[in-house]
Order: C-alpha cells, then sequence, then structure tokens
C-alpha cells in the first residue's frame, strides 16, 4: 500500500496537469464517490480519507483525493501508514481470533 501511496503522491501533479490537458470533455463534478470524499474531508480532514481509503477507494484512489485536496506529502504518508497498519493488525487479528476464518486459508 506504501509502494503505491508513495509513487501516486510524487507522480500525482504531474499526471493531474496531463489528464486536464488531454481530456476532451470536462469531469463529473458530483458522483457518488466524489461526494463520500467530500463528506469524509469535511467531516474528518484527512483521516477520514486515510481511513477510508482501505476499505473503499484503494491506496491509489485515497491518495489521488489526498493530492486534489492539496494535503503536504509528509502528511499522507503519515496518515496512509497509520491505515495501513492499523487494518492490517485488525485483520490480523480477525483472522487468527475467528477460527472458522483461519480454516479458509489453511
Amino acid at each position: 500500500m506504501m509502494l503505491a501511496v508513495m509513487v501516486t503522491t510524487y507522480t500525482g501533479e504531474l499526471v493531474r496537469r496531463l489528464v486536464s490537458r488531454y481530456r476532451r470533455t470536462p469531469a463529473r463534478r458530483f458522483s457518488r464517490l466524489s461526494r463520500l470524499a467530500v463528506k469524509a474531508w469535511r467531516r474528518f480532514g484527512m483521516m477520514g480519507i486515510a481511513i477510508l481509503t482501505p476499505l473503499l477507494f484503494t491506496p491509489i484512489g485515497g491518495t489521488v483525493i489526498a493530492v486534489a485536496f492539496r494535503v503536504p506529502r509528509t502528511t499522507i504518508f503519515f496518515w496512509m501508514l497509520l491505515s495501513a497498519l492499523f487494518l492490517g493488525g485488525l485483520l490480523s487479528y480477525l483472522t487468527y481470533q475467528l477460527t472458522f476464518i483461519r480454516a479458509w486459508f489453511m
């Protein structure tokens, strides 16, 4: 996840400029996902985007949203790392505590 976040963060501005240059039709302003991203941003800030990234936005999508909101790179790295560690720990805990899930993988 963090490799995708780093690559997307460092290339995000370049990609955004290239897409806007070659886009033929204007982008849709309001979609279901963009409304969810704006709602999370207004309510929780970068922390909300980072928490929803592994579940809804995917690592690349969440990073693109953070770059679009012009969040500093260090803040993006920090919150995405915390989100990845939390979700990874939670899934590991659930896998080892719920024995019927463990049986699926062994």
